[in-house]
Order: C-alpha cells, then structure tokens, then sequence
C-alpha cells in the first residue's frame, strides 16, 4: 500500500500478486497490468490519467477515489465502488461492475459488459454499450441518470428492485438500441428537474414478471418495436409510437397482466405505425372473447396498420377504439353447418351459414383422409343448402367448408 503518497506511473506497473493499493494523490500516462486474482485498488485522493492502458484479468478498483481520464484510456476489467470516474476523452472498458459512486465525464466511454448495481451516471457524457456488448441492471440499490445519455446497442436485461432516478439537465435520456428485457417490476422515475425521456429504438420486452412497469413522469417514445409479453407496461408521463414504431403484446390466454401483456398510459398516447399481435402458448380465442390491451387518459390518432400472428383461420380479431381504451374483440367467422336430414332415398341435406363473406368449396369423407368435392359456395355472408346424394347406406358422413 502507497498511503497518502503521490505516486506517478508514466512507464509500465505490474501487479502480480495480491493488492497494489493507492491512496495518495497520483498521476498516469503509463500502462498497468493486472494479474488474474489480483487488485488495482485506486482510494481517496485524485488520481489523474492521461493516455492510459489498464489491462489484464485481474481487477481495477476505484473505491473513494476520484479519478480523471483527460487522455484516451482502454480499461480491461474495472470496479467502481464509491468516489468518481470522470472520462473526459473518449475511452473503452471491458468489463464494468458499477456498484456506487459517479460515472462522468464530459466525453463518451464504450462499456462492453455493464453490470449496474447503484451509483450515478452524470457530467454530460454519454455512456454506449456496444452491439457486441451487454448490460445488467439489477440490485436493490438506487441508481441515477443526470446529465448524461445512456445508449444501450447490446444485450441488455433489466431486473432488481432498484429504482432509476432521471433528470438533471438539458441532454439526459436512455436510448434502448438493442435489445433490453425486463425480468422484474421495475421503476424509471423522474426526479423532477429539467427533462428526462426514454427512448426505444431497438427491442424493448417485458417478460417473466406479471405486475407492472412502472415510468413514473419520464415521456417514453417508441421507434422500435415494444412487446409486453406479460404483465403490465405502465407509462406516467406520456406515450408516443412514431410510424417506425410497433406494439407486439402478446396474447395466452384471457386475463390481464397474468396471461397476457398490456399498456396502461395516464396521460395521452399519441399512436401511430403498427400493431401486431402474436397469440402465444397455444391459446385461441373463442367468438367474442374481449382483450384490454391498452388503457390511457387520452388518445391522438390510431395504428395505421394491425396484424395478427397464430390465429386459427376463421376467428377475426377486431380493433375498438374507445374513449380511455383500446380493446381487441373476436368473431368467430367459421361456417356453422346445421340442419342435417335425410332424404326419401336416404341422401342427406344440411345448411351452412358463411358470416364473413369467404368463398367455400365443401367437401364430403367416409374416412377424413380423402375428400370429395360437393358444392361451391359463393363469397358473400348468408345461409346455403347442400345436397349430398353419394351419402346414400353410409352410417356416417364428414364434411368440411374450405376456404380455396
């Protein structure tokens, strides 16, 4: 240990076993290597780093210290514990394990594998995740966003008990370019100074968790493609979906949050782009089965476009829009066969009610592998006779409407 004594590396330093400990004020322009199993550990005082490489497996630790990259540095394996880490030129990192303190700087740091359990992200920068790279936010702790941008293009998940504070400054928003997937209800909060936002631009899921997702007083905007899958997405301060936009809630069964995914907005939700749903687990409505999947205070404009994904043929899904509500209601379009006789000669008669105005071709089987044609039905909704003379001295008879 280097106790309060200025110490400067402007050559090559290795630690090669245990803890090189500094806690004195200190200056670097030199690289250091850090062996697997061993610590780095930067305390109190300010430690200032020009052009700097910290490499190896083992752990570089910040914990009380601050410290100030003015020069382009690439940092292996790091720790952040308490005090600060200031980049104010551009810099990469391996791996980041942001457990307290302060991560600022004016300039961008590359984090490729972030785990945030606490602390603060501030001083105006912005902080990327890159394509290759991943992020985990979990933990108890509370943690901020300030005045910096936050800009996930990896593989992000979303989980603890944790709330994230935002809103310090002008520039200050979340941007989900990749993919981020929340596990837990989660909280996004607006501190209430200045402007906050997220955005999505990327692939943002809601999964595994049944309660809500809470953005208290933060305006989400939806570029990308937003999929409750569970649970409820719960938006305090606003909803926009612009027209590159998509909403995929997912639809297993008939209950609210618990079977199938959901969007509540207190405010107004201006929509536009598309609404696709995807019917999951094997579950298919019956005829006039109801699906609540977004409520909100007040609406500007609908879904340009609505699609649905592993509904059987023959059952519809509506949209109704409402006042405070948009609800997806089924109809049950298959043609209702009814009416079977039997005829003087032992042919059979039966009707068939077509409601959605689809050209049919019924067919007729003894033994359901091989069909015969019938009739064909016209498009256009009303009820048809068939007649079936070739069912004469069978005991049964199956018949299907197929839509050519």
């Amino acid at each position: 240990m280097f106790d309060d004594v200025y110490f400067s590396n402007y050559g090559d330093i290795e630690v090669q076993n245990g803890t090189l400990s500094l806690t004195g004020n200190g200056g670097s322009a030199g690289r250091w290597t850090v062996a697997a199993g061993t610590t780095l550990n930067f305390g109190l005082r300010t430690h200032s780093f020009e052009s700097t490489t910290i490499n190896g497996p083992g752990l570089a630790r910040f914990n009380g210290a601050t410290a100030n990259f003015n020069g382009q540095a690439t940092l292996e394996n790091v720790a952040l514990i308490s005090g600060s880490a200031n980049f104010n030129a551009p810099a990469s990192v391996g791996t980041l394990s942001f457990n307290g303190g302060l991560l600022g700087g004016s300039n961008t740091v590359t984090v490729t594998n972030l785990i945030w359990t606490g602390g603060s992200m501030d001083g105006g920068g912005t902080t990327i995740i890159p394509t290759d790279g991943t992020m985990v936010i979990t933990g108890a702790d509370a943690k901020y966003l300030g005045t910096r941008v936050l800009r996930n293009a990896g593989d992000g998940t979303w989980g603890g008990s944790g709330v994230i504070s935002a809103g310090s400054g002008i520039l200050n928003y979340f941007s989900n370019e990749g993919t981020l997937t929340v596990v837990n209800d989660v909280t996004y909060a607006w501190n209430g100074a200045f402007y906050a936002a997220f955005y999505n631009q990327g692939r943002f899921v809601k999964a595994a968790s049944t309660g809500s997702t809470f953005f208290n007083g933060v305006p989400f905007i939806n570029n990308g493609k937003l999929e409750p899958q569970l649970g409820t997405l719960q938006f305090g301060g606003g909803f926009t979906q612009t027209s590159t936009g998509i909403l995929e809630p997912w639809i297993g069964g008939r209950i609210g949050g618990t079977e199938f995914g959901r969007v509540t907005v207190t405010g107004q939700a201006n929509l536009n782009g598309a609404l696709r749903v995807r019917m999951v687990n094997g579950f298919q409505p019956a005829g006039g089965n109801q699906f609540t999947v977004m409520t909100y205070g007040s609406r500007n404009g609908i879904f340009s476009t609505f699609t649905v994904t592993n509904l059987a043929g023959g059952i519809l899904l509506n949209t109704n829009y409402l006042s405070t509500s948009l609800r997806l209601t089924t109809t049950d379009n298959r043609p209702q066969l009814g009416g079977v006789t039997r005829g003087p000669n032992g042919e059979l008669h039966f009707s068939i009610n077509t409601l959605d105005g689809q050209s049919y071709e019924v067919q007729a089987s003894t033994n359901l592998l091989f069909w015969l044609t019938l009739t064909n039905l016209p498009a256009g909704a009303g009820t048809y006779q068939v007649f079936d003379p070739a069912a004469v001295g069978l005991p049964y008879r199956f018949y299907r409407a197929v839509a050519p």
